[in-house]
């Protein structure tokens, strides 16, 4: 998988590869880790850009809910312990470094992985601490914690193919240059099965227009409305393709909704923006009856709000 760096933000600090440092390369300590600039902080999991993306993460056993599977890792987001490596006591929250995992996910951006002798003893270093190579964050949600508190949970791919780095630059400069002709690839995806007619009819029921913002879109052809899953198809939602669990939505309300940004409160009538504080009332239609726990699923999974 490549990714054009013309569409990739700058930042002082490098993102993706590091010039000379290949997978697999062994370190004695955390401080060898740092000189080879692979990741910054001396003891913190997550290295991280302020208002940016991470930059690197290191696994070596620090959340008993982290699992790793090789090429792909569900990894625990920071914070809330009683003492590093200890017992989760307080919900984790979208803040400092789980922010940034979030900005990794919602803008592309490659996060080196360096796996140390306290993780999983498959996939792990018997010493020490090994670069891994390159992962994305696909997707996030929040679940309870085996000791109870809430947790965010990561879910990162390995990169397979090659990654163009970010420049460590101060400022953005000027417009890359970008490619007059831009050539064509085929790519193959998995994707889940959905019927159509059921998110046709939700959006028919309500005459494509959004249940939270009433904008109706009105295109050269007609109206336009896009029909979002409450709780989402695939792992780790698992949820149903029924019209109970679709509402109507405008493509920027199911962007914000998708992102936990919006979430349906407890009352099952009230659209929260997290973000603002804005409360309003969901469009409800009498023949379109919404599943709660499809609601009370997104609202604790996404937004991590119970």
């Amino acid at each position: 998988m490549a990714l054009n760096s013309s569409s990739r933000l700058a930042y002082t600090h490098p993102i993706g590869e590091i010039a000379g440092v290949i997978p697999g390369t062994l370190y004695k300590s955390r401080e060898e880790v740092r000189l080879a600039k692979l990741h910054r902080p001396p003891m913190a999991g997550i290295s991280y850009i302020t208002d940016g993306p991470a930059e690197s993460i290191v696994i070596s056993g620090g959340y008993v809910d982290d699992e790793d599977f090789g090429d792909i890792i569900i990894y625990t987001g920071q914070g809330g312990q009683d003492s590093p490596g200890g017992k989760q006591v307080k919900d984790q929250e979208v803040t400092r470094g789980n922010r940034a995992l979030i900005f990794s996910e919602d803008h592309g951006s490659p996060i080196r992985i360096i796996r140390g002798s306290g993780g999983d003893p498959k996939y792990s270093p018997d010493n020490g601490y090994r670069y891994d190579g390159l992962y994305f964050v696909l997707n996030h949600w929040f679940e309870k914690s085996k000791s109870g508190p809430l947790v965010i949970r990561f879910e990162l791919n390995k990169v397979l193919g090659e990654v163009n780095n970010l420049v460590p630059i101060q400022a953005v400069g000027s417009a890359p240059s970008g490619n007059s002709q831009p050539e064509r690839k085929s790519v193959t995806t998995s994707q889940i099965k959905r019927d159509s007619s059921v998110s046709d009819w939700v959006k028919k029921v309500h005459n494509d227009r959004c249940q939270f913002c009433s904008i109706t879109l009105v295109t050269r052809v007609g109206t336009y409305s896009t029909g979002a899953h409450i709780q989402g198809l695939g792992k780790p939602h698992y949820g149903k393709d029924e019209a109970s669990n679709i509402l109507c939505l405008c493509p920027n309300c199911h962007v914000l909704f998708d992102k936990g940004v919006l979430y349906i409160a407890a009352d099952n009538k009230t659209v929260v923006n997290i973000v603002s504080g804005k409360e309003t009332l969901i469009h409800l239609n009498e023949v379109h009856v919404l599943d709660q726990s499809s609601i009370a699923h997104h609202r604790l999974q996404v937004s991590g709000i119970e």
